[in-house]
């Protein structure tokens, strides 16, 4: 069943309404098209971030790997400290082994990952990104190094977009309803001399 608006009767209420219908139905349009916007392009440019710091953080790896040093390889992955959206991170061989996770990690999250064949992939599980990029030198893939990101800063803005955007309405109803009260007389003045006139 749909839910059915019954419109006002008198001619002041049906300006009010139809004032507020429109300026509503705008305003969630409007909204709605800002808020997919930002969170595609939030998305996309978080995924562009970690790929760029993964890749970095490979290249400084190269080494470890060549000599399967783990601590230097550990202490380059503690670079990764002051990132606080990297929740864990490793490297690790072609066969899967070489180096445990070295950051934090969240209810044991950040333990394995899966890797594509290319192993390049930014893959969303929950409430984290799993950001795979592999270790090249001289044209051979040695390794590859795993971030997993949180999420929570991207659930936060959404939800603070979200709440700017309820913010927005408010007043914006408030505002309309007290713009069409103040106005409103410049049309039902002369409807109410023509009924006058009339009788």
């Amino acid at each position: 069943m749909f839910f059915h608006i019954q419109p006002p009767k008198t001619i002041r209420g049906k300006l009010v309404f139809i004032t507020l219908s429109g300026l509503m139905s705008a305003l969630l349009i409007f909204s709605t098209t800002a808020f997919v916007y930002d969170a595609v392009q939030y998305r996309s440019y978080l995924d562009r971030e970690m790929k760029v710091l993964a890749q970095v953080i490979g290249q400084n790896c190269e080494a470890a790997l060549l000599f399967r040093d783990n601590a230097a390889a550990t202490a380059t992955l503690n670079s990764l400290d002051k990132e606080k959206r990297v929740m864990a991170a490793h490297v690790v061989l072609p066969d899967g082994s070489f180096s445990r996770p070295t950051l934090r990690r969240l209810d044991g999250k950040g333990d394995h990952a899966r890797l594509s064949d290319e192993w390049s992939e930014v893959v969303r599980e929950g409430d984290q990104l799993i950001v795979s990029s592999p270790i090249r030198m001289e044209n051979n893939t040695v390794g590859a190094i795993i971030l997993h990101v949180s999420l929570g800063e991207y659930f936060r803005r959404l939800w603070l977009f979200a709440l700017i955007v309820l913010l927005v309405a408010a007043l914006s109803a408030a505002l309309g309803l007290l713009m069409t009260r103040r106005f409103q007389r410049f049309i039902l003045n002369p409807i109410q001399e023509l009924v006058l006139a009339a009788d």
